[in-house]
């Protein structure tokens, strides 16, 4: 497969490029320092996103197991979903590959025939695309889930302070 060999070679430039626009889904100061603090420990969003990242650029360009992939797939959709993101913003970065590996491919493989290698290429991101949906819905129904328990807990702990107020004490006390 001439595309992918040619993907590839560009691994690097690619990554670069979609952790680029993955920083740009973030105010711009936010995206600055998840891209200039290196240590894991001050940034660990910043370490996450460059991690995980490079998992699913390897698996798009088939050079990573679907067991590689799949967690870090799951780690990046949890840490977008609990940011303040729409759930099409949370899982629109995984699009943006489709672009960058145009751009990166150079005009000879955007001219030459090559539908039937652009088209599985397209599937790939279309595929890593769906499973970031599926993560998101079961992470917001978890979410949800765990709201309606604390809400639970709460209204359980007033009922319950309010029957203990609610007792009369007995006067005289003896």
């Amino acid at each position: 497969m001439a595309l992918m060999e040619s993907l590839h070679g560009r691994r690097a430039a690619i990554l670069e490029r979609w952790l680029q626009g993955v920083m740009e889904t973030y105010p711009a100061e936010t995206g600055r320092f998840f891209t200039q603090v290196k240590d894991p420990f001050a940034n660990p969003v910043g370490a996450t996103l460059s991690r995980e990242l490079a998992v699913l650029c390897d698996g798009v360009l088939g050079l990573a197991k679907p067991a590689e992939v799949a967690p870090a797939l799951e780690s990046l959709i949890k840490l977008r979903s609990v940011q303040d993101f729409t759930a099409s913003q949370v899982v629109s970065f995984i699009f943006f590959l489709k672009q960058i590996a145009r751009e990166q491919a150079g005009e000879a493989l955007r001219a030459a025939p090559m539908a039937a290698e652009w088209a599985a290429f397209d599937a790939r991101v279309d595929d890593l695309a769906l499973g970031a949906f599926d993560i998101y819905s079961a992470n917001r129904e978890k979410i949800c889930d765990i709201r309606l328990g604390e809400m639970r807990r709460k209204i359980f702990m007033l009922e319950k302070a309010s029957r203990l107020f609610d007792e009369d004490p007995e006067p005289g006390g003896s």
